[in-house]
């Protein structure tokens, strides 16, 4: 058996197969086991490339000077491209009606985008929002100072890493109407990764003059995707707002699920 040539490199210049098997067979047979330290491992060049130990981690595998560390690795300054950050385009987010003289609370998510506002009359007015928090989460509030019920949308971009529905409405008990929704890729902050509401959730939406007893709240977790964009969508189409398009939706409360009416 021949030892490593390195008169016959594997760089374009020399592509016999026989030399190119040789080669690569007499690398593979000069190797010893990683648990002997560096000793037996080839240099494969100088410098930054040169050997593994020393530009790997974690069980050895070889990362790029973009990281640095061994046991704890460090991403370096500005490494991190937008191209690689994931967003999410919360395009049916949230929205309701707001009557007269009452004010809106809405509640986002951090590491949160400034946010696309509609209201349907100009006497809707920005205000801040009551909760005051170290926290980075983003809210706004909206109060309507006009002398009739005025509606409002609200959606936003934030990035995440989690993708998992959640759909938040104050129902009317007695006419059944949605009267506000918010609806995200996510939970809001804090209870990301839960499946059902805890004992002292605080509600993403919330209205001044809203009565309780003659309301409802409606908190599912994990809903399906395609459903919380459908409403966004259909809500372009049909030149409305997302939480007139669930008004179309019969809600079951036993299997906690939206489904189309059934117009005749």
């Amino acid at each position: 058996m021949c030892a490593y040539d390195a008169s016959k490199p594997v760089n374009g210049s020399s592509l016999v197969a026989a030399d190119v098997r040789e080669n690569f067979r007499a690398l593979k047979e000069d190797f010893v086991d990683p648990a002997a330290d560096t000793a037996g491992w080839r240099t494969l060049g100088t410098g930054a490339v040169q050997a593994m130990p020393g530009n790997t981690a974690l069980n050895g595998i070889a990362h790029t000077g973009d990281v640095t560390g061994t046991t704890e690795l460090t991403i370096g300054a500005e490494k991190v491209k937008t191209t690689n950050l994931k967003t999410v385009a919360n395009t049916t987010g949230s929205s309701g009606s707001i009557t007269t003289e009452a004010t809106v609370l809405i509640t986002m998510q951090d590491y949160c985008f400034a946010p696309n506002i509609y209201g349907s009359n100009i006497q809707v007015r920005l205000v801040g929002h009551t909760t005051s928090t170290a926290d980075t989460t983003a809210r706004i509030g909206f109060f309507n100072i006009g002398g009739t019920t005025h509606t409002y949308a609200v959606r936003w971009r934030y990035i995440t890493a989690s993708d998992k529905p959640f759909l938040y409405a104050i129902r009317d008990k007695v006419t059944g109407k949605i009267l506000h929704l918010w609806v995200c890729d996510d939970p809001p902050h804090r209870y990301w990764g839960l499946d059902e509401k805890p004992n002292d959730f605080i509600a993403p939406v919330s209205e001044s003059s809203i009565d309780l007893i003659t309301t409802e709240e409606i908190v599912l977790f994990n809903q399906d995707r395609e459903f919380c964009l459908e409403l966004g969508d259909k809500a372009i189409k049909d030149k409305k707002l997302p939480f007139q398009i669930l008004n179309d939706y019969d809600y079951n409360k036993d299997k906690k699920i939206f489904s189309i009416k059934n117009i005749r």
